[in-house]
């Protein structure tokens, strides 16, 4: 490394009135490097493939440092850039790493980070000169409070001031994020002319130092595992969001356990996503993304909702309650005097899918969300379009930059549906084909470091996701992964940074030229929510051996975690079942209103023929008690048939135009 510490000597104070305004900002990066006699030009060239040279900092400023006239500090770095990225120069994602907090004030060379922050980068300048443009970098670093509260500039002790910097983020025109290790402690003493305790006095500013600074470089991998149900609700799962790597053996060794991961993300929660399973459904839909329809557009035919039913038993005016609904026309019936209620009326959708199984992947998702439009929300390296996000994320997180360090004992517990809902209930939301809503999750640790003695590799695909709570597509990957580093004398290490709701439920849909009930619940349609975190990046490792912590800071390309929306189960009814409603809808729909209604009528004597026939047989069963039992069961089993076959049956007389 080709490394030199510059300690500016003279400031321009008097031309720095307004605190937001740096006149060092405005000088050339050359002119500042070749000002130091330590830079010599010529050991800096290009190399294309990085046999021999990578990026790295070539200088570290400190500008006018000084307890006396605060507004006018500032940090500078220049970046070398020997393959010719093409840095996307006021990318939001451009930021430096600085430990932020250390275990002993004043802070000294014997003190040690305990914590390290992520400052943004302002772009100053490249180099132009010929056979050099795009060669190197200026930026300023945005002093803001750290991990123990207090700005740089408050931190730093005047007697010698110490800067731990471990790594610089920066993307490029391609939206590509790097972070290139620039592992180095740096240390300044002495003060500019006039920024001492005598305004008069001539410089004393100088470097006294430079030391390299140990750091750990990860590949960091996404993946999830969703449990079976969630106590929030019908259709919900909790949603295990996390990431995976492997750290060398030697840290184990030397620092203990794993105990701590701090990282920061962009978190935000998606509206309603609508998923068409049905060609020529989607692009009828598709013309009214970020459209507000009001109650319904009258050009759209297609009506969604995802639960509807009778206001009243009898129900003569063909009324309902409706859950969520987009585009339903309200009944205009002048018979009677209730009115169609919809509990969550959405008037604009802004995501709208196709998919023929009900699946999306990540990548259509990050496809979708970068080519929807720009809009405020910071996304890492770039802004995305607040229309596609709630205004809240799910309670007791935070939406947009998040900033956490996580305990690897600070476990959690996974509630599951049965934990919260009653057999009533259930049967409510789930009807007759209800999932198994069992399996609370108790005790998770959110970091797991994986001991090399057990043979994960060896395992099948579906134990290794239920056993480590990672995706099952992930888990040919995950194994690998484990394989090559414990090849490699390295631990692989789980880190399940946030558990969110996910919610994914299938839909009904009306056609309104055509007959209203026309599918089963999912068959063509389905309604999805998540949460998606955008530019994750993990900051600092901290290890524990007796007693004693220590803070490695971490170099990782940021990456984006959005996980696959794929059905919850339960959201779809059986396939041997769409199959026989459909084919029944199809036949009711060739006979007409009144032949659906003679099918009905004969559907609902056969229901009391049987029943009765039973009511005939329990009388028979051995004690008075079981006889009461069976007479009773029989009795709410008839009466529930009746009531969801004449509804059925109802509803289909209704979509046909009624009898009269």
């Amino acid at each position: 490394m080709l490394f030199f510490v510059s300690a500016l000597s003279v400031c321009d104070f008097t031309a720095h009135a307004d605190a937001n305004v740096y006149p060092f900002d405005n000088t050339d990066v050359m002119t500042d490097l070749e000002s130091s006699d330590e830079f010599v030009l010529s050991d800096y060239y290009w190399d294309k493939y990085g046999i021999y040279r990578s990026p790295e900092l070539v200088n570290f400023v400190e500008w006018c440092y000084s307890p006396f006239q605060p507004d006018d500090f500032a940090l500078y770095i220049y970046f070398y850039n020997p393959q010719g990225v093409d840095i996307d120069e006021d990318n939001p994602s451009n930021r430096i790493q600085i430990a932020s907090a250390y275990n002993a004030y004043p802070i000294t060379r014997e003190s040690v980070p305990s914590d390290y922050s992520t400052y943004p980068l302002v772009f100053c300048s490249m180099s132009t000169r010929e056979n050099y443009e795009g060669m190197f970098y200026k930026f300023r670093v945005v002093d803001q409070k750290g991990a123990d509260g207090l700005y740089i500039q408050d931190r730093v002790y005047s007697g010698e001031r110490r800067y731990d910097v471990s790594g610089v983020v920066l993307a490029d025109e391609t939206g590509d994020v790097k972070e290139f290790g620039v592992g180095g402690t740096y240390y300044f003493s002495g003060y500019a002319a006039g920024y001492g305790p005598n305004e008069f006095s001539e410089s004393t500013l100088t470097n006294t130092g430079f030391q390299p600074l140990e750091t750990i470089s990860l590949e960091v991998h996404p993946t999830n595992y969703r449990t079976g149900s969630s106590n929030v609700g019908a259709y919900h799962q909790h949603d295990i969001n996390s990431v995976y790597f492997s750290v060398p053996e030697r840290y184990f060794t030397e620092y203990g356990d794993l105990q701590k991961i701090k990282a920061e993300w962009y978190e935000y929660k998606t509206k309603e996503i609508l998923i068409i399973k049905n060609t020529s459904m989607y692009n009828a839909v598709k013309p009214y993304i970020g459209k507000n329809i009001g109650d319904y557009a009258s050009g759209l035919n297609w009506e969604f909702y995802n639960k509807r039913t009778d206001q009243s038993d009898l129900n003569p005016s063909g009324y309902y309650d409706y859950e969520t609904t987009y585009n339903v026309k309200k009944n205009t019936s002048v018979v009677g005097t209730s009115k169609d209620v919809e509990k969550n009326q959405i008037n604009t959708l802004y995501w709208v899918l196709s998919s023929s199984n009900g699946k999306i992947s990540s990548s259509k998702i990050v496809n979708y969300i970068y080519n929807y439009g720009t809009g405020s929300l910071l996304a890492g390296e770039r802004t995305i379009s607040e229309d596609l996000f709630l205004d809240s994320v799910d309670e007791g997180r935070t939406k947009g930059y998040n900033s956490k360090e996580i305990d690897a004992n600070a476990e959690f517990d996974l509630l599951s549906y049965d934990s919260t809902h009653d057999w009533v209930q259930k049967f409510r939301d789930y009807g007759f084909f209800a999932p198994e809503t069992g399996g609370t999750l108790e005790g998770v640790f959110p970091v797991v470091t994986l001991s090399t003695d057990i043979e994960y590799e060896e395992m099948s695909d579906s134990n290794i996701s239920n056993t480590l709570l990672i995706n099952l597509d992930d888990a040919a990957a995950f194994k690998s992964f484990y394989s090559n580093a414990k090849a490699n004398d390295e631990r692989t290490v789980l880190f399940r940074f946030a558990n969110t709701d996910y919610y994914y439920e299938g839909l009904y849909e009306n056609d309104r030229n055509a007959v209203a009930y026309v599918s089963q619940k999912g068959d063509k349609s389905a309604l999805a929510q998540m949460s998606v975190f955008f530019d994750f990046k993990i900051i600092h490792l901290t290890f524990q051996k007796d007693g004693t912590f220590k803070v490695i800071p971490v170099t990782q390309n940021p990456i984006d975690v959005i996980n696959d929306i794929t059905p919850t189960p339960g959201a779809e009814a059986p396939d041997w079942w769409k199959a026989f409603v459909e084919w029944l809808l199809g036949l009711l729909e060739t006979i007409g209103a009144w032949g659906a209604a003679i099918v009905g009528v004969v559907a609902l004597v056969l229901i009391i023929t049987i029943a009765l026939k039973l009511l005939q047989l329990a009388q028979g069963a051995g004690s008075a008690v079981l006889r009461i039992i069976f007479i009773l069961a029989i009795l709410a089993a008839g009466i529930a048939g009746g009531y969801y076959v004449g509804k059925f049956f109802f509803d289909i007389v209704i979509s046909l135009g009624g009898l009269w």
